[in-house]
């Protein structure tokens, strides 16, 4: 592991070590300069008890560091460092104005990183046969803990690169993903298909889609997310496009934006088609925001500027008083809004007068975002 991360290796071979297994050194690089730390390698193997390593495991680190003319001391164990070794070792470190460096490898950190492609083959050479069953057990269990800390996206781009196909696969069956109702399992079969890698478009039949109740779409697209995220994009948008029930639609646009894989002129071109309570829910708050904004109103392009402000007013802040959606051709935008404007043609120190403005205004989504139309 140490080679895989380009530090120079020390073996220390057989025979009494004085409390060091191997020395890693590491070339640290700054802005400026270069400096090297010599990582006295401690490791600690509890993996047959269980038990944390603890200071008395460890002894005195600092001497220990002298003694080999080091300037770090790392602990890599199977287990965990105790509570009051970590403690030590945090005290010692320069970041809390100790004399030298500190780092632990637990179980987890290790785990990671050789779940990586940088350390897999580590994996083939030393885990032999005998204990396979053993170690892919514990390996799925830490990949469990990686995934559940990632978004569902990025946890199936994981899952992709280490759980068998065909294990993956079998996860979408209909007995899996809703085992409890036997016509939404079989309708969640017909869509089972969609986790195949494909040269064509996804096809979602809408007769399908019409008969899925919602927890189904729901159990069925996060499956899928976590298994095969990029079918998954292209189920979700042709479910989008296909599906007649609102909360599919609407669900399925709020899924696909945590894909980071789906632009807003994407979704326009689905979410246009929308009727005007689901485009309330999806993009009221993003039109809230950017009507919200002084720096908007303050910011309007001369001609629409004219129409409710005089050259010297400054909008202090904004109130939405109300907001209607429309679909067709784009996603349309209808508000009425108060602005408390300030008059800043006076330099002076004195309190400004200041007004309320009424307007009504047009706009529309765009792929850049809330573009303003005209203003009443």
């Amino acid at each position: 592991m140490g080679e895989r991360l380009d530090m120079v290796v020390e073996w220390t071979g057989r025979g009494p070590d004085g409390g060091r297994d191997l020395i890693f050194v590491e070339t640290q690089r700054g802005p400026i300069k270069a400096r090297s730390v010599r990582w006295l390698v401690s490791c600690k193997d509890n993996s047959e008890n269980g038990r944390s390593v603890t200071e008395k495991d460890v002894g005195g680190v600092l001497d220990k560091v002298k003694q080999h003319k080091c300037n770090g001391f790392l602990l890599a164990t199977t287990t965990t460092a105790s509570t009051g070794l970590k403690g030590m070792l945090d005290g010692l470190d320069i970041s809390a104005g100790g004399e030298i460096q500190t780092k632990v490898w637990d179980r987890f950190e290790i785990t990671q990183m050789l779940l990586s492609d940088r350390f897999s083959d580590l994996l083939m050479q030393f885990f032999p046969e005998h204990q396979r069953r053993e170690a892919v057990a514990t390996l799925d269990a830490a990949r469990n803990v990686v995934e559940a800390a990632l978004p569902r996206f990025l946890a199936g781009q994981v899952r992709a690169r280490l759980v068998p196909f065909k294990e993956r696969f079998s996860l979408l069956s209909g007995s899996k993903v809703c085992p409890h109702d036997a016509d939404q399992e079989a309708l969640i079969d017909t869509l089972k298909s969609v986790g195949r890698p494909r040269l064509s478009a996804c096809v979602v039949p809408q007769a399908t889609l019409d008969k899925l109740n919602f927890n189904a779409f729901m159990s069925f697209s996060d499956t899928l997310i976590r298994n095969f995220p990029t079918s998954a994009i292209e189920f979700l948008k042709a479910s989008a496009e296909t599906s007649t029930k609102d909360g599919i639609i609407y669900n399925a646009i709020e899924m696909l934006r945590e894909s980071g894989m789906f632009t807003l002129a994407d979704e326009l071109k689905i979410t246009r088609l929308c009727d005007s309570d689901t485009l309330y829910d999806l993009y009221y708050q993003k039109a809230h925001d950017t009507l919200n904004d002084p720096h908007v109103w303050n910011g309007l392009a001369d001609g629409l500027r004219q129409t409710v402000l005089r050259p010297h007013d400054d909008v202090a802040d904004v109130d939405i008083v109300d907001l209607s959606f429309s679909g067709g051709s784009r996603v349309s935008v209808r508000a009425s809004v108060s602005m408390n404007v300030l008059d800043d043609s006076d330099d002076s120190d004195e309190s400004r007068p200041e007004r309320t403005v009424l307007c009504k205004v047009d706009s529309h989504f765009d792929g850049f975002g809330l573009i303003i139309d005209s203003i009443e």
